[in-house]
């Protein structure tokens, strides 16, 4: 089990029970997100799904550092879904040949721009002050 560090120095709330496997041309890692029973020391399964951010910790965790890692969804028929709320994150072994497509950086942001998605407020970067911070104009 790998404990989800408090930022208030707490003992940590959830726990992250991982499998790793290497077999069949891949890299693979299955997350669940585990509760535990102060007192008795019992894991259960949180009832949650491990956020984005935690995923990326834990793929930073388990693969070496600028790996392209995937979630994929596959169509529900062929599903083999033995654990609930377990997500896995896959790699292709170098052997393998394979390699995952990364899609431009354009398809994702525009460099400069930045987008409140609270509010969909659009800003361009316009330039640097002198101290380092970023000047921003409301498009």
């Amino acid at each position: 089990m790998i404990p989800l560090k408090s930022k208030m120095g707490r003992k940590p709330k959830f726990f992250f029970h991982v499998i790793v496997s290497d077999q069949y041309g891949w890299n693979h890692l299955a997350v669940t997100k585990m509760t535990a029973d102060r007192k008795t020391g019992k894991f259960d399964l949180a009832n949650k799904q491990p956020t984005f951010q935690e995923m990326e910790g834990l793929k930073e965790m388990f693969f070496a550092e600028g790996s392209v890692v995937m979630q994929v969804h596959i169509p529900e028929k062929v599903w083999e879904n033995k654990t609930p709320m377990t997500l896995h994150l896959w790699e292709p072994k170098p052997e393998s040949l394979k390699t995952i497509p990364i899609p431009s950086p354009l398809r994702v942001g525009v460099p400069g721009v930045d987008v409140d998605m609270k509010t969909g407020k659009v800003t361009q970067i316009t330039g640097e002050s002198l101290d380092g911070v970023a000047i921003f104009r409301t498009l």
